[in-house]
This record gives C-alpha cells, structure tokens and sequence, in this order.
C-alpha cells in the first residue's frame, strides 16, 4: 500500500472494474474485462440473448470525490452503447463498497466540453479533462440540484441493464446541463 489506507491506482482501479463486473454478472448480464490499458472499453456486457450490449468504460477513486479525470479520448468515445461507469470508495462499513454513477459516454463528453470552455471563460489555464457528479461551487447550481442529478446518476446505474428496454432514460438537459 501507498499511504496507510490508500491502494495504488492501478490497484483501485482494476477494483472498481470487477466490482462492476461483479455486480452485473450478479444482475443476470455476461460483464467481459478487457485486458488492462485498452484504450476506451473496460468492459464489455451484453445480455444472454445478445439483445442487449454495451461498453463500459470504469473510472474509479479511493476518496469520496466529486468528479474524475478522464483521457483526452472522451471526444471520440461517444457511441450508442457506450457509457462511463464513475466509482468513488466509502470506507463506511465491513468490506469494499462503492458508490456507483452511470451516464452515457455522449453526455459525459457534451458536459465536459461544456466545463471546459466555462473554465476557460472565467480566465483559468487548462487542465486534464474531468467529468464532475456535481459541478465545482464556483459554477454550479443550487445543493439542492446536485443532490437531485447525484440520485439520478445512481439510479441510472441501479437500472443499467435490468429490463429489455433502453437501460437509461434519456432527459432533455438544460443549459445549465442537469434534466429540465
């Protein structure tokens, strides 16, 4: 271990992969793992039948964050059945648990670019592309916003899956990027 109580990244992160593999084999859904540093897919699921796929891509933190960085690839990873998997630990209770978000791979690119160039029109340098749950204070709607698109998010990933529907509803989005 790194720091008392802190894994290396590489190790949380190949964690959060087979927790959400774990999981959704648990859902009745074959959850395939791509080998380590594939670009884009983390994991490839589909339904027995083959009437329902998807692409995962995880992305996972040992803190209780707020947003994660991701490659500088989000702009060309926007398929139909891609989607990010967002994990952040809580160290709450016996054994690992996670909280899950889940948002489609289109979206988290949309909203990126979209904080992007806020960041920048407020005069800050650029940095590593990052997708946030809730948007930074500075710029974000009221608390009461955040924790309404936090319950979505985790409910979308409650949902990924479980019918043979389209797994996420898909909600119209204001300018300020939550559901209107």
């Amino acid at each position: 271990m790194a720091k008392s109580g802190t894994l290396p990244g590489p190790l949380i992160g190949a964690a959060g992969v087979h927790y959400v593999v774990a999981e959704l084999s648990l859902r009745g859904l074959l959850a395939l793992p791509t080998i380590r540093n594939v670009a884009g897919v983390d994991i490839v699921v589909s339904s027995p039948d083959g009437s329902f796929f998807a692409n995962l891509q995880v992305k996972t933190s040992q803190h209780k964050v707020n947003f994660w960085p991701i490659s500088t690839g989000y702009q060309s990873w926007r398929g139909t059945h891609c989607y990010y998997v967002f994990l952040r630990r809580r160290n709450d209770g016996p054994g690992p648990t996670f909280d899950v978000f889940l948002e489609r791979a289109a979206r988290v690119a949309a909203e990126v670019d979209r904080w992007e160039a806020r960041w920048k029109e407020i005069g800050n340098k650029p940095f590593a592309p990052c997708w946030f749950a809730v948007e930074p204070k500075t710029v974000g709607p009221l608390i009461e916003h955040r924790e309404k698109r936090l319950k979505r998010l985790a409910a979308q990933w409650s949902a990924f899956g479980r019918s043979e529907s389209e797994p996420i509803e898909i909600q119209a989005m204001s300018a300020s990027g939550f559901p209107s």
